[in-house]
C-alpha cells in the first residue's frame, strides 16, 4: 500500500504502463495482448506470482511473433479532419 498516492491513481498509472509495453511489442513487429479478469484472478496464478494477500495480478501481458501482420490502417478522409477554433472566433 501507498498513503501518498490514492489507488485510482496507482490502476490509472499501471493501465497507461500496460498500453505503453503493448504499443512499444507492436513497433518492434512482435504482437502483444493483455489477459485479465477471471484468467488471471485464480489461485494458480497467485502461487505462481507469489502474491501476498492484498496483492492482485492486473494482468498478464502476452508478446510473441503474429501468425500475420494487419498492417497500417487507411488514411482518413481529409474531409473528416478540421480546425477547432474557439466560441469567439467562430463569430468572425
Amino acid at each position: 500500500e501507498n498513503d501518498e498516492v490514492p489507488e485510482i491513481e496507482q490502476r490509472a498509472s499501471a493501465g497507461a504502463a500496460l498500453g505503453y509495453v503493448v504499443l512499444a511489442a507492436d513497433l518492434l513487429g512482435y504482437g502483444a495482448m493483455a489477459v485479465s479478469g477471471r484468467k488471471v484472478a485464480t489461485q494458480a496464478m497467485r502461487r505462481a506470482f507469489r502474491l501476498a494477500g492484498n496483492e492482485e495480478l492486473l494482468c498478464f501481458v502476452g508478446i510473441g511473433t503474429p501468425a500475420k501482420v494487419k498492417g497500417a490502417p487507411p488514411e482518413p478522409d481529409p474531409e473528416l479532419l478540421r480546425t477547432w477554433k474557439p466560441d469567439d472566433e467562430e463569430a468572425d
